[in-house]
């Protein structure tokens, strides 16, 4: 292990931050309509790492944050758990969130209403949103549809004290957005990292362990207590789970860590990477069979 990255349980991590939380079982319930994993070899439905809600809900409570960035919306279970968060402790705090697919849009998503059981439906974030969750939150969240890049580079967005970056997965992705997130925010902010693992495609773990912990001081945190993502993907033991960080255990000044020239060379780069995606995935759209053929990474 890294010397600033610290093992911790989701249980040590939130004893630490003396918070009060809703009962788990509430998590569960909001989680089976917005974040349950269908695992397609086996037909089975995992309520994998819903952990990570109730971590949202108290580093919200504890942090108070004006305003949230969230990159990677998809169902909108982290999204909604800070927003239930900021609602119960009357918090003066917007949620923008970022995901390619708008939130009207139908896809395929698996959810569990608790009286039909487990199953995968054609429906948007926004019917499953209307289903599951209080007006009051969803007046605290700003979607936003598209790409992280263009959003970040030509959005007029205010400066931002909490991130949680659970978007693209790949390395270059994953920098891109921890970089974009630093053109955005305040003096002091936090950064939630999801699915710090070992894993083909996946850049969190390499960003984090090469880069980010030599700044700052970083807690992983064991979120997925069942082990389920070992158990799916045949890994064998490993560190897995979420990334936390705050700005008071930067090591130097911010842009001595991260020259803003530096920054805003790769953010560019990045840019014109991520446009060929987005045609790309058009592309996919009007011709399904392109999905089979792998698309180049910029790495």
């Amino acid at each position: 292990m890294t010397p600033n990255i610290q093992n911790k349980t989701l249980d040590d991590f939130i004893s630490s931050l003396n918070v009060t939380h809703p009962e788990f079982e509430k998590f569960l319930k909001l989680g089976d309509m917005t974040a349950l994993f269908h695992e397609e070899s086996k037909n089975q439905f995992i309520k994998l790492n819903y952990e990570r809600g109730l971590l949202l809900y108290c580093l919200i409570t504890k942090y108070q944050p004006k305003n949230v960035l969230e990159i990677g919306t998809a169902s909108g279970f982290g999204t909604l758990c800070m927003a239930w968060a900021m609602v119960e402790n009357n918090i003066n705090g917007k949620i923008y969130t970022i995901d390619p697919i708008p939130i009207n849009e139908k896809t395929k998503r698996a959810f569990n209403d608790q009286k039909n059981g487990p199953k995968i439906e054609n429906i948007s974030v926004k019917e499953l949103w209307e289903k599951t969750a209080k007006k009051e939150w969803l007046d605290k969240i700003t979607p936003i549809s598209g790409y992280s890049g263009k959003i970040l580079d030509e959005y007029s967005l205010p400066k931002f004290d909490f991130g949680y970056i659970d978007g693209a997965h790949f390395f270059d992705a994953v920098k891109h957005d921890f970089y974009s997130f630093l053109n955005h925010t305040n003096n002091e902010f936090g950064m939630l990292f999801d699915d710090y693992v070992d894993r083909p495609y996946y850049g969190i773990k390499k960003l984090v362990d090469s880069d980010i912990s030599k700044n700052f001081d970083v807690s992983l945190i064991k979120t997925d207590t069942d082990l389920h993502l070992e158990k799916i993907l045949s890994l064998p033991k490993h560190d897995y789970g979420m990334c936390w960080l705050h700005s008071n255990s930067l090591k130097k000044s911010l842009n001595d860590a991260y020259p803003q020239s530096i920054r805003e060379e790769y953010i560019k780069k990045y840019i014109k990477f991520e446009n060929r995606l987005a045609r790309r995935y058009k592309l996919n759209k009007k011709i399904p069979l392109l999905k089979n053929i792998r698309f180049k990474f910029w790495n």
